[in-house]
C-alpha cells in the first residue's frame, strides 16, 4: 500500500529552515554590532552604546526563547539600523577607514 505524504510536513520543514536561517543571520548581526562597539570604544556616545547593548540583549533573548523568523528578522533590522548609526559615528569621529584614490 502506498502511503500519502503529509502536505503540511513540507511547510513545517520550510518553517524550521527559515527559522534556522533567521537565527544564524541575527547571530551574525549581533557579532557585527559587538565588533563595531569594540572597534569604536569610547568614541560611541553613552546613550548610543546603551541602546546597542539593549538591542543585543533583546536579540539574544529572542533567540533563546525560540522566536519565529519574523520576530528574529525584526530584531535583525533593529541591529542593522544601530550598526548604520555606529558606522556614521565612526565617520564623524574620524575612526572610519578612508578610501584611497579620492572621490570622482
Amino acid at each position: 500500500m502506498v502511503s500519502r505524504a503529509n502536505p503540511n510536513r513540507a511547510k513545517e520543514v520550510g518553517a524550521v529552515a527559515l527559522d534556522a536561517y533567521a537565527r544564524a543571520s541575527l547571530e551574525a548581526m549581533i557579532d557585527r554590532v559587538k565588533a563595531k562597539l569594540a572597534e569604536l570604544g569610547p568614541a560611541v556616545a553613552l546613550h548610543e552604546r546603551e541602546l546597542a547593548e539593549a538591542a543585543i540583549l533583546d536579540a539574544l533573548a529572542a533567540i533563546q526563547e525560540g522566536k519565529r523568523a519574523d520576530k528574529l528578522r525584526a530584531r535583525q533590522v533593529e541591529l542593522e539600523h544601530i550598526l548604520l548609526s555606529l558606522t556614521e559615528t565612526a565617520a564623524v569621529t574620524g575612526d572610519a577607514p578612508t578610501r584611497r584614490g579620492g572621490d570622482r
